[in-house]
């Protein structure tokens, strides 16, 4: 399994985030839990443009 590192804050309402890898990319939620299932969604999301651009094949993590 790989690392994602990402920068988060506490609004008043919500939580929002973005992954180091990619900072011009953001994610939110209403709870932490929330904000970090939609970081790993993001990610996972921006991995597999990257791969079918260069050609590669990647594996679908558990998305919990």
């Amino acid at each position: 399994m790989q690392e994602v590192n990402y920068h988060f804050l506490e609004d008043e309402e919500r939580w929002l985030g973005c992954l180091r890898k990619y900072p011009d990319f953001w994610a939110e939620g209403h709870s932490f839990a929330d904000l970090q299932f939609n970081l790993r969604k993001l990610f996972f999301d921006l991995s597999l443009m990257k791969a079918l651009k260069d050609g590669r094949v990647i594996q679908h993590p558990l998305l919990q």
